[in-house]
């Protein structure tokens, strides 16, 4: 009879090679925005990878103009909301935002 461990009983072998595997991209310093709601921003980064709160980032707008928010809150494991200094007008869902350092 064979054991079979915990994370394996429940499907969760391969979590640690997900893990891995984005280490391994090149730039795991960015995410996607998924929610955009007056100055409220939702930002998908990898899991493990979070911005820490009070730090600031940078989205792209139409791949020129650049919006600087603070992270205010983790949501969960891979997503932080942001609040906008600046206007949000055009920004949507799939835009890249680049982590940045203490506001």
């Amino acid at each position: 009879m064979d054991i079979v461990t915990l994370p394996n009983a429940f499907g969760f072998g391969g979590m640690d090679q997900l893990s891995d595997n984005w280490k391994a991209q090149p730039d795991n310093e960015q995410g996607i925005v998924t929610r955009v709601r007056g100055s409220v921003v939702d930002v998908e980064f990898a899991r493990g990878r979070l911005p820490a709160i009070n730090d600031a980032m940078t989205i792209e707008l139409d791949g020129r103009a650049r919006l600087v928010a603070e992270i205010q809150d983790h949501l969960d494991l891979h997503t932080v909301r942001a609040v906008a200094m600046e206007n949000t007008s055009g920004l949507r869902r799939g835009a890249i935002a680049r982590r940045g350092g203490p506001i």
